[in-house]
């Protein structure tokens, strides 16, 4: 593998891995007459069945040049006791938050050890080819090495996607909490589902309310 090799991988990996889009979920549909003009999706990725709680993250689009306003988001749901699907909300929902922190840094610590021992695995093929001055052994090596860091290279890339697309899960970017959208520009919110193991919730209804007591609820398709 050559160096031209090397540098056509990494811009692949650039090109295909680096865009973040606005819209990363599915868009809502309105029920009944649109009056709010703003543009609203949801996205549920990497959601599993046998866990109890569904993170969904909600885009909100401000299609006007105005601000708008919300002073009111609401999940609709039906009776808690029957569809065994609720919002969390308040000391539960920081505890959630802090518990999704820990496991999120455990797994970033154990990824960077196995692409630190790709890495070290790979730069040791590749001398040892080099003073037996075997080819095959050197692309193997540089090849090792290079996966580990497009692995890197495309994590950090996702990662900074990440941030893009996806709120922050802190209390106060909770969809619950009220919030402005400036003109022609989008902002995120999320919300944490209790829910029963086994299932995912595929549709979402959520209602919004205008500081000038405009309504309107979008159903979205997860």
């Amino acid at each position: 593998m050559n160096v031209y090799t090397i540098i056509l991988f990494f811009v692949s990996v650039l090109l295909f891995s680096g865009c973040a889009s606005k819209h990363p979920g599915n868009m809502g549909e309105v029920i009944g007459k649109k009056i709010i003009l703003m543009d609203v999706s949801g996205d549920s990725n990497d959601q599993k069945k046998e866990s109890p709680f569904q993170l969904v993250e909600i885009t909100i689009e401000n299609k006007s040049n105005d601000w708008i306003r919300i002073s009111r988001a609401e999940v609709l749901i039906g009776d808690p006791a029957v569809s065994k699907v609720s919002v969390v909300m308040g000391p539960d929902l920081v505890s959630w938050v802090e518990a999704n922190q820990y496991e999120t840094s455990l797994k970033q610590h154990n990824q960077a050890l196995v692409q630190a021992g790709i890495a070290a695995a790979g730069t040791g093929v590749a001398v040892s080819g080099t003073h037996k001055n075997n080819r095959s052994m050197v692309g193997a090596g540089l090849t090792a090495f290079g996966t580990a860091g497009a692995m890197a290279t495309s994590g950090a890339i996702k990662d900074a996607i990440k941030s893009v697309e996806t709120a922050n899960k802190v209390p106060n970017q909770h969809l619950y909490q009220p919030f402005s959208v400036p003109g022609k520009m989008f902002l995120r919110r999320w919300v944490l589902l209790n829910k029963p193991v086994g299932v995912l919730i595929d549709k979402l209804a959520i209602e919004f309310e205008t500081a000038e007591g405009k309504k309107e609820t979008y159903v979205i398709q997860m």
